[in-house]
């Protein structure tokens, strides 16, 4: 496997066990145990809006903000955008109520299993309406200045130190730079 390399993991027990793990992973020792910590263990960003799950954009990089969250792994700065904004178009879009949402997310399932819940018990968009969804969505920030999102991705680049960005037109494309996905 790319990235992975075996390590052996020595308990006080002397018993033996092959972990995987990820060949970034840090080591810690604490008396004669010895400890691993991944760097996943850190603050991680969210995936990227851009992602799919049955053909919508965003839905993805909501469910992944709520198993961070939920695993102390969201970075602050997020927290507060948590059922609002994005996370709350998306939820009026599917005709579920966020909370939920959340608590379907946090039983478990594959995003493709919670998307059909949501089809389920809120709406099923057709194909007409995914399209507007995704182009709308994608779009966020690009010529939106009549309710302020312009303004919004200006003030975001800037505390990110990407004013200088004039190639960031839209909310989903700062994500990708300021997440470190893209240069």
């Amino acid at each position: 496997m790319h990235g992975v390399r075996d390590i052996l993991v020595v308990p006080a027990v002397r018993q033996f066990h092959l972990l995987r793990m990820p060949a970034n992973a840090k080591r810690k020792r604490t008396g004669r145990q010895q400890q691993l910590i991944s760097k996943s263990a850190a603050k991680a960003y969210p995936r990227s809006a851009y992602d799919e799950v049955g053909g919508i954009v965003y839905f993805a990089r909501m469910l992944h903000k709520i198993r961070l969250h939920a695993a102390g792994r969201l970075p602050p700065d997020y927290h507060k955008n948590l059922s609002i904004g994005f996370d709350g178009r998306c939820s009026r879009f599917l005709r579920v109520d966020y909370a939920a949402l959340r608590e379907r997310v946090l039983q478990g399932g594959t995003d493709e299993q919670i998307l059909q819940c949501c089809f389920a018990k809120g709406r099923q968009p057709n194909d007409e309406e995914f399209l507007f969804w995704n182009s709308f969505m994608s779009k966020r920030g690009w010529r939106d200045e009549a309710d302020g999102t312009t303004k919004e991705l200006e003030h975001y680049k800037a505390q990110s130190g990407l004013a200088h960005r004039h190639d960031l037109l839209t909310l989903f494309d700062y994500y990708e730079v300021d997440e470190g996905r893209k240069k």
